[in-house]
């Protein structure tokens, strides 16, 4: 998983870079000139789905995580409520 991470940094390091995980927001933006990144980096088929919760009480949340875990997950419900709020906004599963 590191070496997964270390390249995915190293890739976005590149001015103009975006990723592209697994929703469509990216895609929408792109479509109504929003944004034009110069590289797409596909990360869609990596296993990055996990909420860790870390030591600092800091978060660190995966690319492929969806909203709709993000909005109902119990640490961030609390420690994060607007998170929580914002990707229940945006998720296809949130209500």
């Amino acid at each position: 998983m590191d070496d997964q991470v270390a390249a995915v940094a190293s890739a976005l390091a590149e001015p103009g870079t975006q990723y592209l995980a697994g929703g469509t927001n990216l895609i929408d933006m792109m479509k109504d000139g929003v944004l034009q990144p110069r590289r797409l980096v596909d990360v869609s088929a990596e296993p990055m789905v996990e909420i860790d919760v870390l030591p600092s009480g800091g978060v660190r949340i995966g690319a492929n995580v969806k909203n709709a875990q993000v909005a109902q997950h119990p640490f961030l419900l609390a420690a994060y409520p607007g998170l929580c709020q914002g990707c229940s906004t945006l998720s296809n599963d949130g209500e």
